[in-house]
């Protein structure tokens, strides 16, 4: 299939342009198997209105009736996004944009994000759990443990 979204508007991928994209790819698929939107709405059990709207990408499509349509017409879920820009990978966290309003804590942070060992970052927090824990015990008043 080809994609809709221009490769230079990729990074400003829309919701409007990605529902559009979905119901493109929803009605290329539909149109393959010879199917019209009655038809498909009746075995995705969605009315032939929804099928119009999800097409004219008028509407976003809820997550289970994409999977009901997906099944429906026998494809991967996953060949709705194929055509769409990927976004690019970004660390969950990053240190430089900790905004934290306790300067300990910012640092506790900053220092723990530059550890890369997967390891040694699942010993610090073991360690801190037991440190909260045994300060919570110790009578001492303050959030609750991490769980």
């Amino acid at each position: 299939m080809e994609s809709l979204i221009p490769p230079e508007n990729a990074a400003k991928t829309s919701a409007d342009t990605i529902n559009r994209h979905i119901g493109w790819c929803l009605a290329t698929r539909r149109r393959a198997l010879g199917l019209c939107q009655r038809e498909l709405a009746d075995a995705s059990d969605l009315s032939h209105r929804q099928i119009r709207d999800y097409e004219r990408g008028a509407t976003p499509i809820a997550v289970d009736q994409l999977f009901a349509l997906a099944r429906a017409m026998e494809m991967p879920l996953s060949s709705f996004f194929e055509e769409l820009p990927q976004p690019s990978p970004q660390p969950f966290a990053r240190a430089d944009r900790i905004t934290v309003s306790d300067p300990q804590a910012a640092e506790l942070t900053r220092a723990f994000l530059s550890i890369d060992d997967h390891d040694l970052r699942d010993r610090v927090v073991d360690l801190m759990r037991d440190l909260s824990a045994e300060f919570l015990l110790a009578g001492h008043n303050g959030p609750r443990p991490i769980n």
